[in-house]
């Protein structure tokens, strides 16, 4: 062999092997696809497996892409994943600002977990003023829809007496109803009767 050979043989870069594709389970697989064909709960779906999930390498960036999708086509729960994003920092800038855009956009398009998430930062008065009157009406709507953790922050103004006159047999009405609603958190704060 020709020196000549050997040293080209030597200084070729290395190739590197093709990864596999990702083997997805039925299940996983079927929502990317009813995704990728515009269907905006899997759209959401497909987003939050990018952002967690054993099936697939986290993808915070291209979560935001199907969140978006979903949300301009007025899909509330994509507008409130798009408002999470924002909240925690997931693929963009934290901001409750942002956030709060978004989970407003969501309260419209009827999304309960969008109004609640938007009666947190308005409770606590994150990127907004704090204001109780108008975080009581978001939790008591989403509550009226039967949202059970809204029924849990929503027990806690009446029995605090938060913009509200303190009504303990409201709260534990509110407290048990929101357990039934499957709140684990519920079942632990409901006052003794």
């Amino acid at each position: 062999m020709s020196r000549s050979f050997l040293s080209r043989l030597f200084s070729r870069k290395r190739r590197k092997a093709p990864t596999p594709p990702i083997i997805l389970p039925e299940s996983v697989q079927a929502i990317y696809e009813r995704a990728c064909r515009g269907h905006h709960l899997d759209q959401v779906l497909w987003g939050k497996a990018l952002l967690k999930s054993s099936f697939v390498p986290p993808d915070h960036e291209q979560a935001l892409i199907w969140f978006t999708m979903a949300a301009n086509a007025g899909y509330g729960p994509a507008s409130n994943m798009l408002g999470r994003c924002h909240h925690f920092g997931w693929g963009v800038p934290k901001s409750f600002e942002q956030a709060a855009i978004y989970y407003a956009q969501a309260a419209e398009q009827n999304d309960e977990w969008g109004r609640y998430n938007l009666g947190i930062l308005t409770l606590r008065g994150l990127g907004m003023p704090q204001n109780l009157p108008r975080a009581f009406s978001l939790f008591a709507k989403a509550a009226q829809n039967g949202h059970a953790k809204s029924m849990n922050i929503l027990a806690r103004f009446y029995e605090e007496g938060w913009t509200v006159p303190p009504d303990p047999e409201r709260a534990r009405a509110l407290y048990r109803a929101s357990a039934e609603g499957g709140d684990y958190r519920a079942a632990t704060t409901t006052p003794p009767c």
